[in-house]
């Protein structure tokens, strides 16, 4: 029984190396062409929809990661009040908070911003900026 199991064995092996080592290569040499032409063709289309949207990506990584120097004078100066609704503070953002705001004028806007009003302080924090920047910051915050 022994013997019939190591011929039997001994004979597939043979088989499998008979197969695997066909001089036929016509029939392993065209997958292997395909799927290097596959490969070749899948990496040109990559790189070139990776070159179309990388100037895409570029830009929204730059605004995304570059505030604007009035988003820089917002979270310097009004982000602690404006941000969180802190004493009353109509926050960044709330239209219906802002609207009665905003139907006073900009000019009414603009004199509560500088003089203070009500728990805001003087200038609302910002020493150094100009009128048009508070109007800026007026219309960033209420938008």
């Amino acid at each position: 029984m022994r013997k019939s199991y190591s011929l039997f064995a001994a004979s597939a092996l043979i088989a499998m190396l008979a197969v695997g080592c066909s001089s036929d290569k016509g029939d392993t040499a065209a997958p292997e062409a395909q799927a290097e032409k596959e490969t070749f063709v899948l990496e040109a289309e990559t790189g070139a929809n990776a070159e179309a949207s990388a100037p895409k990506q570029e830009q929204a990584a730059a605004s995304k990661s570059e505030p604007t120097a009035i988003e820089n004078k917002y979270n310097q100066s009004c982000f602690a009040c404006h941000g969180t609704g802190a004493a009353g503070a109509p926050r960044k953002g709330d239209a219906e908070a802002w609207k009665p705001r905003i139907a006073q004028g900009m000019d009414v806007m603009l004199e509560h911003t500088k003089k203070g009003y009500k728990a805001m302080p003087p200038k609302g924090m910002c020493f150094d900026c100009t009128d048009e920047e508070y109007v800026d910051l007026i219309k960033f915050m209420s938008e």
